[in-house]
């Protein structure tokens, strides 16, 4: 875990367990080290790649690459290579004769040999022979190698201690953009409590004026997506990047890094996660009152992962290597993308049916389900959420959602693939089949688009769940726009409209969803 408080050191490796077959960094052709055998826990640093045994850890006197810079020293315009000697390094060209590196090369006999074949930098990735290295190397410039310009260098990441002067207030920059659900009076206040905390931390970040063509990239990675695929996922963007651009979702949340790097300019950000994890960064980004947005990228780890799907960014993240992401994402264009605030408001009861639509499913339902509608049945004046991105549905679709999302908070153990997600979704729907629980959603329901009244037409057509949809995916891929009666126009997820559709059964992952009719568009 990435150190951010007051004590942080600079050059600590990032430790995680190793399951693999490499012998331990500190064995040597001279001597073992003390653990003398490869069967006892061993640990990688996932920065620099170096291995050793758990117990061997407080014998290395190797530091990790630095990954900051103290606020004392001189800002220095260059970041210097961080050299570790290689046991491997086959199929790569050595940088100095430029020869491919080789089991037969003569400078091993094995994959437990105890000599170092080679010497690389963590940085850039650059590798030499052990014969070809010459000290020249270890003044040497690193140019961050192929992610040159995604990389945070650190002497962009300053570290001051309490002991040295604070960072200047006046250095700080909010955007002064009015907010409409917040008086002056109390984003006033924030911003107080915003300075405030931009004094207590001891990290901050100051950009050169030579680097302002670099496009850094922060990664925010959700480990409960994608079937445990988060925490590998962090060890790989931590060896191609600085670490401290890498943040892990379940550590804070995004809050720290994107206040962190707010004022960076041309920032990108990687949300690898599901549509709830961007949805989430998005958010934050909104709290915070970013100048210039930045754009957002996402690897795809989630069970729908339906914004991805639009956005070309592919239906689930199936292994492909890390170097390959990052290139997509430096290369990837710019598009925008609608979204919307969903308001409420109260209502006189008096205009109410007496009966709510849980209420009157509880005769229909076992004791369980009874005791989940009672708790439904109070009114709700504020969402916990009021910002949708993908779309915004009300019935069987939201229904079963919340019951996928209360089942995964009580045992998060149980969702951890995307196999299993979607078999909970594909019984929420299979139950309703029978039970038809959500057949007289009109009873419930007005619906009234550009002035004209759709509520008949949703009892009519037996309508379960209303969906306003923001991008053409839905429920994993499913296009229900595309797919509409006298559709009068294509669906964009820019261009200021909500496609509002009527279905029944349920649309989820695992059943196909049948059209029963549309409606026309909600223009805002």
């Amino acid at each position: 875990m990435t150190e951010w408080m007051e004590g942080a050191l600079n050059g600590a490796h990032h430790w995680h367990t190793y399951e693999g077959g490499a012998m331990c960094a500190l064995t040597t052709p001279e001597k073992d080290c003390r653990s003398k055998g490869d069967k006892r826990l061993k640990v990688k640093c996932s920065s620099c790649h170096m291995i050793v045994h758990e117990e061997c850890r407080e014998d290395l006197s190797v530091p990790c690459r630095t990954t900051f810079r103290d606020a004392s020293f001189k800002k220095e315009q260059w970041t210097p290579h961080h050299w570790v000697l290689q046991r491997k390094g086959f199929g790569t060209r050595c940088g100095g004769c430029n020869k491919t590196l080789t089991k037969s090369s003569g400078w091993s006999t094995g994959r437990n040999s105890k000599s170092f074949i080679a010497v690389s930098c963590s940085w850039c990735k650059e590798i030499y022979h052990t014969s070809c290295f010459t000290l020249s190397l270890i003044e040497d410039h690193c140019t961050l190698g192929e992610f040159e310009q995604i990389i945070v260098p650190p002497n962009w990441i300053v570290y001051t201690s309490k002991n040295n002067k604070k960072p200047d207030k006046r250095k700080i920059s909010y955007s002064t953009r009015p907010s409409s659900c917040s008086s002056k009076r109390g984003n006033h206040r924030k911003r107080q409590d915003h300075e405030k905390e931009e004094c207590r931390r001891p990290f901050h970040i100051k950009v050169g004026s030579s680097n302002s063509t670099k496009t850094p990239l922060l990664v925010f990675v959700n480990p409960k997506s994608g079937g445990n695929q988060g925490a590998s996922l962090i060890h790989a963007f931590q060896w191609f990047l600085n670490p401290r651009q890498v943040f892990d979702m379940m550590d804070g949340g995004p809050t720290l890094g994107l206040q962190l790097y707010q004022n960076v300019p041309n920032l990108r950000i990687l949300c690898c996660g599901g549509d709830g994890t961007v949805g989430w960064v998005l958010s934050e980004i909104d709290k915070l009152n970013f100048i210039n947005l930045p754009p957002c990228a996402i690897l795809p780890l989630g069970t729908g992962n339906d914004l991805a799907r639009v956005l070309n960014w592919g239906a689930a993240y199936a292994g492909e290597p890390i170097d390959k992401i990052l290139s997509q994402v430096s290369d990837a264009a710019v598009h925008c993308l609608d979204r919307w605030e969903i308001a409420v408001e109260n209502i006189d009861s008096s205009q109410l049916t007496p009966t709510s639509p849980h209420s009157a499913s509880v005769d229909e339902a076992d004791s369980q389900n009874s005791k989940e509608d009672e708790a439904l049945e109070q009114p709700i004046t504020k969402l916990p959420v009021n910002i949708f991105n993908n779309y915004f549905g009300i019935g069987l679709d939201a229904h079963i959602q919340y019951q996928f999302h209360t089942g995964r908070e009580a045992k998060p153990e149980k969702f951890n693939s995307r196999a299993y997600n979607k078999f909970v979704y594909f019984k929420g729907g299979l139950y309703d089949t029978f039970e038809q629980r959500y057949k007289n959603l009109s009873k419930f329901v007005e619906l009234i688009c550009d002035g004209e009244d759709y509520t008949e037409k949703i009892k009519e057509q037996k309508i379960h769940c209303i969906v306003f949809l923001n991008i053409k995916s839905y429920s994993g891929g499913v296009n229900p726009w595309g797919t509409a009666r006298g559709a009068s126009r294509p669906a964009a997820m820019d261009d200021g409209f909500i496609e509002v559709v009527g279905l029944f059964f349920s649309t989820h992952h695992g059943c196909s969803p049948s059209w029963n009719s549309w409606f026309p568009d909600l223009s805002v």
